[in-house]
């Protein structure tokens, strides 16, 4: 049943007098809010339907005088006198003017109050709305991007989705016009829609730009752009660190609990299971655009630059590096990035990308390393100088040779998830700070050497699903 069909049904529900609804910025709030004001208008639902835009900086006055202006109120300007001979408008204050709202919404026998865009908790008897047991022939109707911030006006919810691939295209289609669907126009102008995400903010943006434009290089230039998003154009998002945690217990914690903060303002989205969350594409080009702002965050997806390489300068202000894809065929050697903190791979098995052995040689200040899916054989020589690498991730590696791993002596957690290794070396019980030790799906594991898990003293978390071991 579709968002609108739910909202539609909520307002003939007697026992509902709040409705909320949730979604990112851009996916079409406040248009189909509209829309529900339009259908209960058309088919009489109400006596009076009245809407009022909230902001992210509400000024309840503005929002009083909104709803006043559309009920046909006028509030009075007589002056009273206080206690200390200061005069002041009995209905220009905040109260007094939510006094005479709230009488005058109580009049109507059947009303829906709309608040759009509401960016914190609200409360609706400042603003001079009745709400619950207070008046059950008004209705109110909200909209934000955060649902915790439904959640604390005690609303019932529904979330707006995104549009799927057809009803992006559709909507693409129906504000170009025809030429959307013509020639090699139409190629570019499906990969726009995809590149979009199913935002409609977006689609109709780049649609009316684009509508009166029959050259395909303008076409081409905008897909461009919409893959190359501004940093400077989006405000910061939710900032979490892992200060003061000591345990991997807490740190799961509180990683949790921001993932759902993120899931909650839509940032993130649910996975097919608990386990898993996935990113909506746009948000992930802002997010990284959000990241890459001082140039400390380097990324690469599938398509390499070569240009890109030979920018030591940016190379040596990265804090992060990801690389993802097949495409990648090597990293060139002599690689120096000192300010380096964060280094992920990732490359399916067939993957022609060969790993330098000095590649760390200029990394100093790693503290997190993921190589997945990766087949290295040995990991590089080099790796031996992290001195002060806390994570090492190598889910689903090829690998022969963990021993260097033993040299890591700061390592607090080690995930060999899936790696094809046959025997956990006695050099692994060299790492006294371990605090999680991940050997889950390593089906070709048979053999630990002895003392390796009882030497790790600072063992917290051992994982070991599906392993069947010969113990030495």
């Amino acid at each position: 049943m579709s968002t609108l069909k739910n909202v539609q049904n909520a307002l003939l529900d007697p026992d509902i007098s709040i409705i909320g609804m949730y979604g990112m910025g851009g996916v079409g709030k406040t248009t189909l809010v509209k829309e529900v004001a339009r259908r209960a208008k058309k088919d009489m639902l109400f006596d009076e339907v009245v809407f009022a835009e909230v902001s992210e900086t509400p000024d309840i006055g503005k929002i009083q005088g909104e709803l006043a202006d559309q009920l046909g109120m006028k509030f009075s300007q007589g002056e009273i006198a206080d206690q200390r001979g200061m005069k002041f408008s009995q209905e220009s204050d905040v109260p007094g003017r939510a006094r005479k709202l709230y009488a005058r919404l109580q009049k109507e026998n059947k009303i829906l109050v709309i608040l759009d865009n509401i960016w914190e908790d609200l409360d609706l008897e400042k603003v001079g709305v009745p709400s619950g047991n207070d008046w059950r022939g008004c209705k109110v109707l909200l909209t934000a991007r955060d649902r915790h911030v439904l959640g604390s006006i005690g609303s019932k919810t529904f979330q707006i989705d995104v549009l799927n691939e057809e009803e992006a295209w559709t909507l693409f289609k129906k504000m170009t016009g025809d030429c959307a669907e013509k020639g090699e126009l139409n190629f570019v102008a499906i990969d726009i829609t995809k590149e979009c995400g199913g935002l409609p903010i977006a689609i109709v943006t780049l649609a009316k730009a684009l509508r009166n434009k029959s050259c395909v290089s303008a076409w081409k230039d905008a897909l461009r752009q919409l893959k190359r998003p501004s940093p400077g154009n989006f405000d910061g998002v939710l900032a979490k660190t892992l200060e003061g945690i000591d345990t991997v217990e807490e740190a799961r914690d509180k990683v949790c609990t921001s993932v759902q903060e993120l899931k909650d303002a839509c940032l993130l989205l649910d996975g097919e299971n608990s386990d898993w969350f996935s990113m909506h594409d746009v948000v992930r080009d802002v997010a990284i655009s959000i990241a890459s702002r001082d140039r400390r965050v380097f990324t690469m997806r599938n398509e390499v630059d070569p240009r890109k390489w030979a920018d030591k300068y940016l190379l040596k202000k990265c804090s992060t590096i990801s690389l993802h894809g097949n495409n990648i065929s090597e990293i060139p050697q002599g690689w120096e990035c000192p300010q380096l903190e964060f280094f992920y791979i990732f490359a399916p098995e067939d993957s022609p990308l060969k790993i330098p052995d000095n590649i760390f040689m200029g990394m100093p200040k790693l503290k997190v390393l993921l190589f997945i899916r990766m087949r290295l054989l040995s990991l590089p020589s080099s790796i031996r100088l992290l001195t002060d690498l806390r994570t090492l991730c190598l889910d689903g590696c090829k690998l022969e040779d963990i021993r260097i791993i033993g040299e890591l002596k700061e390592l607090e957690i080690l995930s060999l998830q899936g790696c094809d290794i046959e025997h956990l070396p006695r050099e692994i019980g060299q790492l006294t700070q371990l605090k999680l030790l991940d050997l889950s799906y390593c089906f070709e594991l048979k053999v630990i050497a002895p003392n390796v898990l009882s030497n790790l003293s600072q063992l917290e978390e051992l994982y070991m699903a599906t392993c069947c071991i010969k113990w030495e």
